[in-house]
């Protein structure tokens, strides 16, 4: 069986930081580094999606990490008369 995993990378130091078995463990890690550090804390860091049978993907990194992170805005629908 082929488990992915989700690893946040430091890319300028090539250290893996942290690894998550899902997609939404590492983005709320990504969201709590930002809430405790600001918007900087993600610069230079990737997210990468791997496996065993893969050398991995990069999900995003830099700023693309922090706008996937970030909570989708809430819309709200208009009040019809």
């Amino acid at each position: 069986m082929d488990e992915t995993v989700y690893e946040l990378w430091d890319v300028p130091s090539r250290n893996l930081l942290w690894s998550f078995l899902t997609l939404a463990e590492a983005l709320a890690a990504v969201r709590e580094s930002i809430a405790e550090e600001g918007a900087e804390a993600v610069i230079g860091l990737a997210l990468i999606q791997s496996g065993a049978s893969s050398t991995g993907s990069v999900v995003a990194a830099d700023r693309e990490l922090a706008a996937l992170a970030s909570p989708a805005p809430h819309t709200y629908a208009a009040a019809s008369d």
